[in-house]
This record gives structure tokens, sequence and C-alpha cells, in this order.
């Protein structure tokens, strides 16, 4: 009887393995492609000034192909939505795991799972038509689409994630470790903090790794409140473009004297780059369609974690892209 278990889990383990040398060969093939694709652009713009040109003006009688207004963006509205969602999700995931209730803790984790069932598009919806104007006419601007508007609408999408899986590894933690606590003279809440929180430390750092993947993936809640404008992010209130945004609004046809446009190549570059910062683990390539003169993929990337081994659960993101020709 062991040696069948012993056998079955080597088998188990050979099938994870190979999917997940799998994994790893269908983003290094998707990376290859981008790079390859994207050569004509750098040979054409130049690699230093695509990556640090502060202007984007693809359509201009001159055109400018610089993407470091989308990745300062995109870079600090993640760090915002992490610094705003993370202590709130952890707060109430410890909350919800050692101190609420037990009938709060059923509407709330009831709540919390609605919240991560709602697409991004009526976060953006909410957002662009409650957010936006409050911010106007509470800070006194011309226009409350900005990048403080995108930091508390990502804020906000991410605490399902947080929150749903800080609880879980909290929940985890073996009741010997607080029992032992408590019997040593210290409090519930010093338990809870130095014991409890410690013990779980790794499934929440997960949480948090996927909520900076779901703030960092997410095109069209930011698009409808953020402004969509390609400007340097010098100021919260300010509009600006997301890299993700950049990467799905972009105009399907741009005319410009070259025999192959260099901004087809430099948004397949620009791609490399969120690509990279969704890819955690697991890629699925959901559908494809090819049409004269576009092609379009959707692309499922999947995180997987299990809290017990420390690994993270699924995460899915969904990249929209499209290939942009004369």
């Amino acid at each position: 009887m062991k040696h069948n278990s012993n056998a079955f889990e080597a088998v188990v383990h050979g099938i994870f393995l190979i999917l997940g040398l799998i994994t790893v060969g269908c983003v290094l093939l998707i990376t290859i492609y981008l790079i390859i694709s994207g050569i004509p652009a750098i040979r054409q713009i130049g690699l230093v000034s695509f990556l640090f040109g502060t202007k984007w003006a693809s359509t201009a009688a001159q055109p400018e192909y610089g993407i470091l207004p989308f990745i300062l963006t995109s870079v600090y509205g993640t760090a915002g939505a992490v610094i705003l969602g993370v202590p709130i999700g952890f707060l109430t995931a410890v909350y919800l795991a050692k101190m609420a209730p037990k009938p709060v803790k059923r509407f709330m984790e009831q709540a919390v799972s609605m919240l991560a069932g709602i697409p991004s598009v009526v976060y953006g919806l909410v957002g662009m038509m409650v957010l936006v104007p409050g911010l106007r006419k509470l800070f006194h601007i011309p226009d409350g689409s900005s990048l403080f508007a995108a930091i508390i609408v990502l804020a906000v999408m991410i605490l399902p994630s947080i929150i749903k899986m800080s609880v879980t590894a909290l929940e985890a933690v073996p009741k010997e470790y607080e029992d032992a606590s408590l019997a040593l003279g210290a409090t519930p809440e010093e338990t809870y903090f130095r014991v409890s929180v410690p013990s779980a430390k790794s499934g929440i750092a997960a949480a948090v790794v996927l909520g900076v993947g779901r703030a960092i993936g997410e095109a069209m809640a930011v698009m409808m409140v953020a402004g969509n404008v390609p400007n340097m992010p010098t100021s919260l209130f300010q509009s600006v473009r997301f890299l993700t945004t950049a990467v799905a609004a972009f105009p399907r046809r741009v005319h410009i004297p070259c025999h192959q446009p260099p901004v087809k190549h430099s948004h397949q570059t620009a791609l490399i780059f969120e690509f990279h910062a969704k890819a955690f683990n697991h890629l699925d390539v959901s559908a494809m369609s090819v049409q004269e003169n576009e092609f379009s993929c959707a692309v499922t990337i999947q995180t997987q974690k299990n809290l017990t081994a420390k690994l993270i659960e699924y995460l899915i993101v969904n990249i929209n892209c499209t290939w942009i020709r004369s």
C-alpha cells in the first residue's frame, strides 16, 4: 500500500513538473517573439530614446515614441494602490480571522467575495461617475480624471485578493501557537500580531503579490478614470496613461513615412514590460483571431500558489494585444 502511494506521488510530481516546464517554455517563447518583433523599432527609434523618452506622439508630423511616461505612471499607480490597499486589507483580514463575531465574519466574507466578482469595467464606471466628479469638487481642480483617481480605484480592486488570501493564511496557523502565547501572559492582540501574523507571513506575502499583479495588469478601469493622456506623472491630479492602457487604447492605424512602421514594433516592445510584470507562473492562450491587417490575441495569465506549500493561488489577468499594421 505504501509502495503504491509513493508511486502515485511520483507520477503526480512528474506531471506537475512537466506542466511547470511547459509554462516556463510558453513564457520564454512569447518573450522571444515580442523581442524579435520589437527589434525594428529599437533600430529606428533607439533603445535609449524608446525607454527614456518623455514624449509619446505617434501621430505627429515628427513622431516620437518615448514610453517612460507610461512606465512611471504604472509604477506610481501600483505603488500608490499598494500603499493604500495593503494596510487596509491586512488589518481587515486580521479582524475577520481572529476578532470578528461569526455573523459579522460571514457577512464580510460574502461582501468580499462579491467585490472579487465585480468586473473591472464596473469599477471604472463607478469611478468615472462618482469618484472623478467628487475629486473635482473636493480639490477644486479642472478635471478629476487623474492618477489619484486611478490609485483609489486600484486600491479598492486589490482588496478582495489581499483579504481572502490573508484570512486563509491566518486561519491556517495552528491554534497551539496562540494558546501557548496566551498561556505565557500575552494579550489576544499581542498574540495575533506577534504570533499569528509572523506564522502566516508567507501567505500574506502571496496575497500582496496577487494584489500587485492585479494593480499592474488592470487596463479598463484605469482607462476610464485616469484621463488617458500620455503625460509625465508629475502630479497626483494630472491626467495620465498607464502602460496597459497604452496597449489597449492604441489607435488601429497610424500612417508614418517608413516601410515597416516602428509604431507596430514599439507597441509590441512596450508589451514586453507589461507581460513580464504579469506573467508570474502559468500561461494559457485562450483565443486567437487573424484578419486581413489585424492580429488579435487574448492571453489569460494565471498565477497559482498553495498557501500551505507557499505557492501563489490562481490569478487571472487578461491581456488584450493588437498587432498594428499601416
